[in-house]
């Protein structure tokens, strides 16, 4: 408790003195270029104190060559500091005492060639360079420990989830590059929350570009972003990593580390771990915790329409072990060969137990099903995966990505499961125990060949892809099913299955583009050709004096499946500072055959012919800001297993039957799409909205009996159609130079009609969702964070049936996360979720609490840590889960990880540019050294 007051004591005298120093200044001015007075747009503009040049606020200037900066300081003077790609920074110290400062025009020198001179620029906070914002990662000051993913959080516009997922401006992080190379495959999280922001120089964020794209200076993926951490270019030699080892009660124990060596453009890295705490991947950077992984394993949530909602706690699943370990490298051989290779191995062995209960909606009746499981799972699983590129000269790009993967698998399982009549009457039941092992082996080529030709934006692209995957499984399967009622049967089953996959698919595509108006207008015709070939094989065995040689037809199979679509397609483009308008279309050829070999009476053979249609027109007002309006036709063929006819029997108590008569399903897409991103407060706001109408949608129609017994097919329908509209506003608030508050507010809303069948009877479905959040990020740098956020889901469900009730579900979830850095070495970490849900079932809890902390304190010259970690502090953790559709609602639960407490040591090293740091230091930012 005496801590308790101290800290609170602490933090109190820390803010009363830091309001107490702190005035407001706001300067402003306007740049011009001097050689013809033209404003300058997207200059970076920024203020450093004087003394040590830490950073204090920036911008850039808007469209009109204006800018504005504010924020709190207690100096009387700062340093100004502008800069420009291809013109000369700009310098000057401002005296504060007289404000608002107004600097009217500022002539900025575009006429010197600064590349002629030996100059030693300042960096810059930000810096955009066509399509490319760039942030310098040391104007963002954080704890000397902290991960990429701790500075990626400070910059404008940046959002992280708890699973480590990243929005920029509201467009999802595709990948993250090191040095402008995978690293360690296609997890992000690998390198945001393994590396440390120390050794990173710049964040560079573009839209996200194949090889092919970039080279030839397409625009790539509009709607998500990649990152490039380039690391500094004096600790560009050397290793760096961390080691990391816990044990708690329970028997919980994690053991993990990761070693890299960097060497100019070579990468090397290894990583491996173990651990039964349900961590299964390699992204546990942090000291503390991991973010997000307070909460890993074990969850409740409620869904209502494809809508969820939690009733206490997070995840499930099962609790499981895991090993895994991987290796990294990537190198250059020249200016024009790159390789990158990378290999994974994980095992996982999970226990799981589980039961569910549902009541089922009739449009006569009611009924209840229950069902429980456990099971005992484990796999191996090998990855390799490579890319070589090689620029055989400035207008021919060769790309060649091969993969491998291997995985085996062994599990073990129990089910049973019953159903019950509105009465509570038995009407039937069943149980099943099952034992198989089988492998999956996969082999895949990727192969691009790029040639451009002139200057003026014309190429050839042809791009092949093929994937090779075998798999083959045995299963030992022994169940009994048992039906009641006027005709009751028993269904007794003991069985050997033998089953076997061979599919090889490949891609074949041709693009060319010409040029109408070089580098604006284009005319674009391409050819895709995608063939698919499956080979699918279940043999199944009765038991029979002792030896499963028995051969069961009717639940056998043996497909041969082939399908082929060629498309060929012509559209046109134009592009330019700010607009981007195309327009495509589309005819596909589609051929889809299925041979039975053990029943050639179901033989299919289907031909479609299928128009695509797609436009688009992004207007970019400035580089901040974007409107993008999007328009889709497509067109979908069911897939062979919905329309061969075969009756699948698997499940005696649920038969499946294709339907050979179905079509295409029409699909209409509307999007739209606006954000804009204010550098003078560091505020975002996202707008978007879609539309989908689809025609001839498929759905799966069940015709229940009077002992429950169901009978599934498929139909075409009309009717279907959802409305999406959202939004996003995230605003950062400095209140001085070292606190600051960032508020966000989102809202998520869904409107639709969906038509189904309950029982045979179709009926239409009204469903109105609506999700409004609100985050609050506090900062006072070096002491404290404070995330929080609150979310409220609605949800309406109203059915024209007269025997369907109309329903509506909401709930509430809060989560905080805590850290206060009470020393430079002593820190607390609490993740505090709160969930309250009050349409849970009887026996389920309606509010439960998740609580987890730790404390850490760093040792060996703070390159150590010794944390003590406590999950689940209050033991009130549940994963009780409702889902809730037109037909039936569900309540279910299975076993999950318990509250445990656990010792843990990390070590992290770094000898990257040890040699360098004996040199001078380097200028302080802002200042040039001709």
């Amino acid at each position: 408790m005496k801590n308790l007051l101290y800290c609170f004591f602490l933090f109190s005298t820390y803010m009363l003195s830091a309001q107490k120093k702190y005035t407001s200044f706001e300067i402003k001015g306007r740049l011009v270029a001097k050689s013809d007075q033209s404003p300058i747009e997207s200059a970076t503009v920024f203020v450093q104190r004087v003394k040590d040049s830490s950073l204090v606020s920036y911008t850039i200037s808007d469209k009109k060559g204006a800018f504005v900066l504010e924020g709190k300081i207690a100096d009387e003077q700062l340093r100004l500091v502008i800069s420009y790609v291809g013109t000369q920074s700009y310098s000057k110290i401002i005296d504060l005492e007289a404000q608002p400062i107004d600097l009217k025009t500022i002539v900025i020198d575009d006429e010197t060639n600064v590349l002629d001179e030996v100059v030693l620029l300042a960096d810059t906070p930000v810096r955009i360079k066509k399509d490319t914002i760039e942030f310098t990662l040391d104007f963002f000051k954080t704890r000397k420990d902290a991960s990429v993913e701790d500075a990626l959080k400070l910059l404008p516009g940046v959002e992280i989830d708890m699973e480590g997922n990243i929005t920029i401006n509201g467009k999802p992080v595709s990948e993250v590059l090191v040095n402008g190379k995978p690293f360690f495959g296609n997890d992000p999280t690998i390198a945001t929350r393994n590396l440390t922001k120390e050794i990173i120089d710049k964040v560079q964020i573009v839209d996200t570009k194949t090889k092919s794209e970039a080279f030839t200076g397409d625009e790539g993926d509009l709607t998500s972003k990649s990152i490039n951490l380039t690391i500094k270019k004096d600790e560009n030699k050397g290793a760096f990593g961390h080691v990391r080892a816990g044990g708690g009660t329970d028997a919980r124990y994690e053991l993990s580390g990761m070693i890299n060596y960097f060497n100019e453009d070579l990468q090397l890295g290894v990583l491996g771990g173990r651990n039964n705490i349900n961590r299964s991947g390699f992204n546990s950077g942090s000291i503390i915790f991991p973010p997000g992984s307070l909460f890993g394993g074990g969850g409740a949530v409620m869904s209502v329409s494809s809508v969820s909602y939690g009733s206490g706690g997070f995840g499930g699943g099962g609790i499981s072990t895991d090993t895994n370990g991987g290796f990294n490298f990537g190198n250059d051989y020249g200016k024009n060969t790159e390789v990158s290779a990378n290999y994974f191995y994980a095992n996982t062995s999970t226990e799981n137990s589980s039961k569910t209960s549902r009541e089922n909606t009739l449009p006569d009746r009611n009924y209840f099903t229950n069902s429980t499981s456990s099971s005992i799972r484990d796999y191996d699983s090998h990855r390799v995966n490579a890319s070589v590129q090689f620029k055989i000269d400035s207008t021919w790009l060769f790309n060649y990505r091969p993969n491998i993967s291997y995985k085996s698998s062994r599990s073990s399982s129990e089910q049973s499961s019953n159903a019950l009549d509105d009465a509570q009457v038995l009407t039937n039941e069943s149980t099943t125990n099952s034992f198989s092992n089988g492998n999956d082996k996969s082999f895949s080529n990727g192969l691009s060949l790029t040639k451009k030709f002139g200057s003026k934006g014309a190429y050839v692209r042809v791009n092949w892809n093929n994937t090779i995957t075998k798999s083959a499984q045995e299963t030992y399967s022994k169940s009994l099913s048992e039906i009641y009622g006027d005709d009751p049967q028993t269904i007794s089953r003991d069985q050997f299955l033998v089953e076997d996959r061979t599919s090889n698919h490949h891609t074949i595509s041709f693009g060319y583009r010409v040029p109408l108006y070089a580098k604006k207008l284009f005319l674009d015709v391409n050819l895709d050709q995608n063939y698919n070939t499956t080979e699918s094989k279940r043999s199944t065995y009765d038991l029979n004096d002792d030896v499963y040689d028995d051969f069961n037809l009717a639940l056998s199979t043996d497909f041969n499946n082939y399908e082929r679509n060629i498309s060929p397609q012509i559209g046109m483009t134009y592009r330019d500072k700010k607009i981007t308008a195309s327009f495509g279309a589309g005819y596909r050829f589609q051929r889809q055959s299925n041979r039975d070999g053990l029943r050639p009476e179901f033989d299919i053979e289907r031909d479609f012919e299928l128009p695509d249609f797609a436009a688009q027109f992004m207007y970019r007002p400035t580089m901040q800001s974007m409107i993008r309006v999007g328009y889709n036709l497509s067109n979908r063929a069911p897939s062979l297993s919905q329309l061969r006819p075969f009756e699948n029997t698997d499940d005696p108590l649920n038969t499946i039957v294709g339907n050979p008569n179905l079509t295409f399903t029409t699909n209409h897409g509307l999007s739209f799409n606006y954000s804009n991103y204010k550098m003078a407060n560091k505020g975002s706001i996202n707008l978007h909205g879609s539309v989908n109408i689809p025609k001839n949608n498929v759905i799966a129609k069940t015709i229940i009996d009077e002992n429950f017994v169901r009978r599934t097919e498929y139909e075409n329908v009309n009717g279907n159609q959802s409305y999406n509209v959202g939004m996003s506003y995230n605003r950062s608030i400095k209140i001085d130079t070292v606190q600051s508050v960032t508020v966000g507010l989102n809202v998520g809303s869904n409107f639709g009609q969906s038509v189904n069948f309950s029982n045979g009877i179709k009926y239409n479905a009204n469903n109105v969702s609506l999700s409004p959040g609100v985050t609050l990020y506090y900062n006072i740098k070096e002491f404290l964070i404070v995330n929080s956020s609150y979310k409220f889901n609605l949800n309406r469900n109203k059915i024209n049936l007269e025997d369907f009730e109309d329903r509506e579900f909401f709930s509430h979830n809060l989560n905080m996360t805590t850290i206060v850095h009470v020393t430079n070495k002593l820190s607390f970490e609490s993740d505090l979720n709160f969930n309250y849900n009050p349409e849970v079932a009887p026996g389920f809890q309606k509010a439960s609490w998740a609580w987890n902390g730790s404390v850490s304190y760093r040792v060996l010259k703070d390159k150590g840590a010794i944390s003590l970690k406590a999950f689940d502090i209050l033991n009130q953790r549940t994963n009780a889960r409702r889902i809730a559709t037109e037909n039936y609602i569900q309540d279910s639960e299975s076993t999950m990880l318990q509250q445990y407490f656990m010792l843990g040591f990390r070590w992290n090293f770094n000898t990257l540019g040890t040699r360098t740091r004996m040199g001078p230091p380097p200028p302080p930012p802002g200042i040039s050294v001709l």
